[in-house]
């Protein structure tokens, strides 16, 4: 199955790579700057590199399609909110959804914590709205302003498609079965 999956991966790709597709983001520049400055420690050698490569293919003419793996703690959402940040500053709304409500509140709290530094918008949407709730969000869809769109599985059914939308991430939790451990020797 595995093997499968793979091989339609591969084929995909190959038939993305020939199409021409009009490249949309720009150079990231003074926002993205901005951030990396005000956030509370400094990005490692690895979380840059794999920025600069995630700054090319969004720079390049092609559909990108990448897989952002690392242990917790490791800086996922760090380099998940920087390229979101580059889909804004190129003019865009960007999104990440979360397989729970938990999930997508806590990257809410720390996506809002970091772009209240540099004044940008961070939203949120999951299931359980109150309808007046879900008018508000409706409503900023509407605003000029770019924002990051933070929320659950319920982001694919909005009712309102989010306008404008250059990026999209999507956070998996990974739960490990494990055997356990006997700590008799």
């Amino acid at each position: 199955e595995f093997f499968a999956l793979q091989v339609g991966n591969v084929l995909t790709k190959k038939v993305m790579q020939k199409e021409n597709y009009e490249a949309h983001h720009l150079v990231p520049g003074k926002l993205i700057v901005d951030f990396l400055n005000k956030l509370p420690f400094k990005l490692t050698k690895d979380q840059l590199s794999v920025l600069s490569e995630i700054k090319n293919d969004m720079l390049a003419s092609r559909p990108m399609h990448r897989l952002l793996q690392g242990d917790v703690g490791s800086g996922k959402t760090v380099v998940a909110a920087t390229a979101m940040l580059m889909a804004v500053e190129s003019g865009y709304n960007a999104a990440i959804m979360a397989p729970t409500e938990i999930l997508a509140r806590q990257h809410f709290e720390t996506l809002k914590k970091w772009c209240d530094l540099i004044g940008v918008d961070v939203l949120l949407s999951y299931g359980g709205m109150k309808a007046k709730e879900k008018k508000e969000l409706l409503k900023r869809f509407e605003e000029e302003k770019n924002f990051i769109l933070v929320g659950t599985h319920s982001l694919l059914h909005v009712k309102e498609s989010v306008p404008n939308l250059g990026l999209v991430v999507i956070a998996e939790q990974h739960k490990v079965d494990s055997p356990g451990i006997d700590a008799s020797g």
